[in-house]
C-alpha cells in the first residue's frame, strides 16, 4: 500500500514540477508551483523524485511475499530480471557514467552580460562529443563549498570546435543560478548531454529560411543556430526583451553575414506576429518578386505551393507561457504546425 501511495504522489509531483503540460496552460497550477517552489527547491525536488527507488523496493518485497504470485516461476524470473536491470541502469547513470572523462569539463570563463545574466564558458574533454547548434546540457558544479551539485539544464549559446569550448547563457533566477557568479575559472563541472533536436529538424526542412524568436534567456540557443546557418540560408532573429540592457547579444547577431537581427521591446502582440509572418513569407524570394509583392503579401502567402523556396521555419524559445501564446498567434497567422518548433524553459 505504501508503494502505491508513493507512486501516486510521485506522479502528481512529477506533473507539477517536471512536466509543463498543466503548468504552462493553467494559471492556478503555475501559481501553486511557484508558491511551493519557495520551499521545494530544485534540489529537494530531485530527492523527492528518488522516492521511486523506495517504491520499486517495496513492490519487489510485496510481490515476493505473495504465495500465489511467488509460485509462478516464469513470472518471478522476468520480474526480478526487469527490476535488477532497471535499478542497474539507474545506478550506472547516477554513479558510473558521471565519472567518465568524456563528461568532465572545467569553467574557462564567467562573464557578466547584464545585472542578472552571465555567460559561462567550459573547456570540454578532447574526446567529448561536441554539441549541435541549439543543444543543451545538464550541468552540475563541483568543488564549491555550499554550492548545489544538482544538475541544471543550460543551453549552448556558442561553440568553438577548435578549442573544444562551449559557452552557455545563465539567467540568475533560481536557487542555484543566483550564485552562478561564484563559479570561477578552473571550477570542475560534470556535463550530461548534449541533448537537442533543433539541428535535425532544421536539416529536415531542406532550404527553409529560418525565423528565430527568442524571449529573454531563450535567445541563448538561437545564437548558435544563427552562427551555424548564417550565409547558408536566410535567417531572421527576433530578440524579445523587457528592457534594452537585455539585448546582450545584439552585436554578436549583427556581425553575422546575412542575418537580419530585430530587437523587440516588450512582448509580441498579434499585429507584430502578423507583420512578421507577412514579411518572412518573402524570405528567399528573388528581390524583383519581393519588390512586386511586398505590398500585397498576406498570411496566406506562407501556404503558397508555388514558392521559389521552402516555407520559413519558425523556432520559438523562451518562458513557457510566452512560447505558447506566440505559437497560437503564429497558428492564427497561417503558419502550419510542421513549420513551427519551440523549446519551453520550464525547469
Amino acid at each position: 500500500m505504501w508503494a502505491w501511495y508513493i507512486e501516486l504522489f510521485s506522479v502528481v509531483y512529477a506533473v507539477l514540477f517536471f512536466s509543463g503540460w498543466l503548468v504552462d496552460r493553467l494559471d492556478w497550477v503555475r501559481k501553486l508551483k511557484n508558491t511551493l517552489g519557495r520551499v521545494l527547491t530544485h534540489e529537494a525536488t530531485m530527492w523527492i523524485h528518488r522516492l521511486n527507488l523506495v517504491a520499486v523496493t517495496l513492490i519487489a518485497i510485496h510481490v515476493s511475499i505473495i504465495p500465489r504470485v511467488s509460485r509462478l516461476t516464469g513470472f518471478m524470473v522476468v520480474f526480478y530480471l526487469y527490476t535488477v536491470a532497471a535499478l542497474g541502469i539507474y545506478l550506472w547513470g547516477k554513479l558510473v557514467a558521471p565519472a567518465s572523462p568524456r563528461r568532465q569539463a572545467v569553467v574557462a570563463g564567467n562573464t557578466s552580460l547584464n545585472a542578472t545574466t552571465r555567460e559561462l564558458t567550459f573547456t570540454l574533454d578532447p574526446d567529448a562529443p561536441l554539441p549541435a547548434p541549439g543543444d543543451f546540457y545538464f550541468v552540475s558544479f563541483r568543488g564549491i563549498p555550499g554550492f548545489s551539485q544538482a544538475a541544471h539544464p543550460f543551453s549552448v549559446s556558442r561553440l568553438d570546435a577548435e578549442d573544444s569550448t562551449v559557452s552557455m547563457t545563465v539567467h540568475a533566477s533560481g536557487d542555484l543560478t543566483s550564485r552562478i557568479s561564484e563559479a570561477a575559472a578552473g571550477t570542475p563541472v560534470t556535463l550530461e548531454g548534449p541533448f537537442g533536436q533543433f539541428e535535425k529538424e532544421i536539416e529536415a526542412h531542406h532550404g527553409s529560411p529560418l525565423v528565430l524568436i527568442g524571449m529573454g534567456a531563450g535567445i541563448a540557443p538561437l545564437l548558435g543556430i544563427a552562427q551555424a546557418w548564417a550565409g547558408k540560408r536566410p535567417v531572421m532573429v527576433v530578440d524579445v526583451v523587457s528592457k534594452p540592457e537585455d539585448l546582450y547579444y545584439r552585436d554578436a547577431f549583427s556581425s553575422l553575414c546575412g542575418v537580419n537581427f530585430r530587437p523587440h521591446l516588450h512582448r509580441l502582440h498579434r499585429n507584430d506576429v502578423n507583420r512578421l509572418v507577412r514579411e518572412t513569407s518573402m524570405m528567399g524570394v528573388s528581390s524583383s518578386d519581393t519588390a512586386q509583392n511586398a505590398d500585397t503579401a498576406d498570411a496566406d502567402t506562407i501556404r503558397s505551393s508555388d514558392r521559389h523556396n521552402a516555407r520559413p521555419l519558425f523556432i520559438v524559445v523562451g518562458p513557457a507561457a510566452g512560447v505558447l501564446v506566440t505559437q497560437r498567434m503564429l497558428r492564427a497567422a497561417g503558419v502550419p504546425r510542421e513549420d513551427r518548433l519551440d523549446e519551453r524553459l520550464t525547469l
